[in-house]
């Protein structure tokens, strides 16, 4: 979010979506809600650009919150985004870890989804992007059944 008012407003509507916790701790005080024992820390685009690399930024974050990280990979490329989320996720697995989620916030969340999925270094690297993107897809299923009726369907892949 860009400011405090719009990370209020996206907490706010994705609390009352029902979708996963975020980590605003702000947001609960002010709603008077219980804060998730285990919030979901996104890796934001300005916390991408905090660091030297992207691929630094994925690591540093999962070592700091272990198994409960989205990464925000399109910050500079997607394709390269998508490598280094992989790169990450094989590296928390081989440690007992898990990476949370992957996030696309910007361009056609479909198309690029698509895009992702077709778009694999290898057939490993597409099964471990598979399990990734189903975060995504779950949560736009989600989302339609909430704030859709059925004549306006989400392309979901």
């Amino acid at each position: 979010a860009h400011s405090f008012e719009s990370s209020m407003k996206s907490a706010r509507a994705s609390y009352i979506a029902g979708t996963f916790p975020i980590s605003i701790p702000a947001f609960y005080r002010k709603y008077s809600i219980e804060m998730q024992k285990y919030p979901v820390m996104i890796a934001y685009h300005a916390t991408v650009k905090s660091f030297p690399s992207e691929l630094e930024a994925f690591r540093k974050v999962n070592e700091l919150f272990p198994s409960r990280t989205a990464l925000m990979i399109d910050t500079y490329d997607i394709k390269q985004g998508t490598k280094n989320a992989i790169i990450v996720a094989n590296e928390l697995k081989q440690k007992g870890q898990m990476l949370l989620a992957v996030v696309i916030d910007s361009g056609d969340l479909a198309e690029l989804t698509k895009y992702c999925l077709q778009k694999p270094v290898s057939k490993k690297q597409s099964k471990d992007l598979l399990q990734l993107m189903e975060q995504l897809s779950l949560l736009l299923a989600h989302l339609e059944k909430r704030l859709f009726p059925p004549a306006l369907p989400i392309l979901l892949h």
